[in-house]
């Protein structure tokens, strides 16, 4: 239900309206279905955010569009007017605004499509980086396109946006920094990090760790997997240890010399230490002892 409200909702979404009569009318009887939609629609509609960006026109916006998202009490940020985009041709785009709403729970598209109605936007999207799009505000990391100050971003509310805002090189060598020290410490828990950043009281640490999770989390999940690969390698081989050793206890001395006649006789036709080893079912240390005789 809450998808098909949805589709219903707004003719922008494909560029016609989704009722069954009307889409009848219009395209006979091709009726759209979700199956139809791209993975990236479908992602839209049926996924909850708690940040959202929507574009607003000076040409179709009420006057008092701020007022009414000012109202709903939530921090957001509005660009400076992008009235200097052009298209790939080279011809104008129509001047707008980019507004990011951040919200402390997640939200529906159908709960954000109501607001950007209010104020004659198209269809909203979700922020799938709110760092990167706030830089994107004034095309920051978009050197080929208009260069939009940053004085001019309205922020209404949302806490210290400087810090988006920063240097992406020095961005880039402290997250280069945060990954030797998972490296040399062998951090197996992305908690630890998070709990080594408040420890230290670095809070460009804890921005740069709690803002490149993702990423962050991949690293430590390496070391954790490096890790339980090590004690898996270490536990094999001391029961390789043990079962050798309880081998040769129960040997006796003429199996002994005759299991060191076969290795040697085994080595010598070029069978690998571990081939010899899964041929006569002893372990590679045992291989390693007798060939050494």
């Amino acid at each position: 239900m809450v998808v098909k409200k949805a589709l219903q909702s707004r003719q922008e979404l494909n560029g016609g309206p989704f009722t069954m009569a009307e889409n009848k009318k219009k395209n006979g009887n091709k009726i759209k279905k979700q199956d139809d939609l791209s993975d990236e629609l479908k992602e839209e509609l049926n996924g909850r955010w708690r940040n959202w960006a929507m574009i607003v026109y000076p040409s179709s916006a009420p006057k008092d569009w701020r007022k009414k998202i000012s109202e709903l009490h939530i921090p957001w940020i509005v660009s400076p007017c992008h009235d200097k985009d052009v298209h790939a041709d080279g011809s104008p785009k129509k001047p707008h605004w980019h507004v990011i709403l951040v919200f402390d729970d997640v939200k529906s598209f159908r709960q954000i499509d109501e607001i950007a109605k209010k104020v004659n936007a198209p269809h909203p999207k979700h922020c799938r980086s709110l760092r990167g799009y706030v830089r994107y505000l004034i095309h920051l990391d978009d050197p080929n396109k208009y260069q939009y100050s940053q004085k001019d971003i309205e922020n209404h509310g949302i806490a210290d946006i400087d810090r988006y805002f920063k240097n992406s090189a020095t961005d880039r060598e402290l997250l280069m920094k945060i990954v030797a020290y998972i490296r040399d410490n062998q951090v197996r828990y992305y908690q630890d990090l998070v709990y080594y950043a408040m420890a230290i009281e670095d809070e460009d640490w804890f921005d740069a760790i709690s803002h490149n999770t993702i990423f962050l989390r991949a690293v430590v999940q390496g070391e954790h997997f490096k890790y339980k690969e090590y004690v898996k390698k270490e536990n094999d081989e001391l029961d390789d240890w043990a079962e050798n050793k309880l081998m040769l206890e129960r040997e006796k001395p003429a199996d002994k010399m005759e299991l060191s006649v076969k290795v040697k006789k085994l080595r010598t036709k070029g069978l690998t230490q571990q081939e010899i080893a899964d041929t006569l079912g002893i372990g590679r240390r045992t291989v390693i002892r007798y060939l050494k005789k």
